[in-house]
């Protein structure tokens, strides 16, 4: 894409997982730019990670997304400031973590400016473990609409509505 926020996106990935890493050496990183984790039970779920966190105490893993973005009102500016995420970053958060299963929670970092001062950026750091109750029924939900929507794309079936986000 040619738009000056989406090279700025992709362009600060790397810095941002950079200091991501120095805020949380008890982290090993391992960062594959193609690697694609299919869901076992879902192979039309697909997702690339930012990263994949390794703990060196535990030896568990966990997610790591990266974001960057311009909010263009105080509404959504509180999407962020309140622990949470704006409902498609959150899907997204979803959608990983059904395609990695072994993965036990996503960290989320970003790096937010507002439309009314861009110079100015805030950042988040959220983490989202994987037994919250929460996660699990809102995975259920995003799992079962991903599996409609399969169906409808095996049966070259139109949706019966068509959301724009």
């Amino acid at each position: 894409s040619g738009k000056t926020s989406v090279r700025f996106g992709k362009q600060a990935e790397e810095h941002l997982r950079a200091l991501f890493m120095l805020r949380h050496p008890e982290f090993e990183l391992r960062y594959d730019q193609y690697g694609l984790y299919v869901s076992d039970n879902r192979p039309y779920m697909a997702a690339t990670l930012d990263g994949l966190l390794l703990n060196r105490q535990t030896a568990g893993h966990e997610i790591l997304e990266i974001k960057t973005g311009t909010v263009h009102s105080g509404a959504q500016l509180r999407e962020w400031r309140d622990g949470e995420l704006p409902i498609n970053y959150w899907c997204q958060v979803l959608h990983q973590l059904s395609c990695v299963p072994w993965a036990q929670g996503v960290w989320v970092f970003a790096y937010i400016c507002t439309e009314w001062n861009p110079d100015e950026g805030y950042m988040f750091q959220l983490h989202f473990k994987r037994n919250i109750i929460d996660v699990q029924h809102d995975m259920a939900n995003l799992e079962e609409s991903a599996a409609e929507m399969w169906h409808l794309i095996e049966t070259r079936t139109r949706p019966e509505t068509v959301l724009a986000i």
